[in-house]
């Protein structure tokens, strides 16, 4: 809700504040990864999207939504790997 109403900043402090409880927390991850996809910060944004695919690798969307980070950023190559 904070990144719709753009608040990023406020959502990468709740992000990681409930990161820092949960290290593993799906929703901290996807948080901070749409927070800094909003920011433009897409580095950050793919980091978040990778720990994401390590918690949960079976998962489809995160893999398509790091193939769209890739693509974003210029990786046309490297987002067709995130889809296979």
């Amino acid at each position: 809700l904070c990144i719709e109403n753009g608040r990023v900043d406020e959502a990468i402090r709740h992000g990681k504040a409930l990161l820092a409880r949960r290290p593993r927390s799906r929703a901290a991850l996807d948080l901070l990864c749409s927070a800094y996809q909003r920011r433009g910060d897409l580095a950050r944004a793919r980091w978040f999207v990778d720990a994401l695919i390590a918690v949960d690798p079976l998962e489809p969307e995160h893999h398509f939504r790091r193939a769209l980070l890739l693509e974003e950023g210029g990786d046309l190559g490297g987002a067709a790997r995130s889809l296979h």
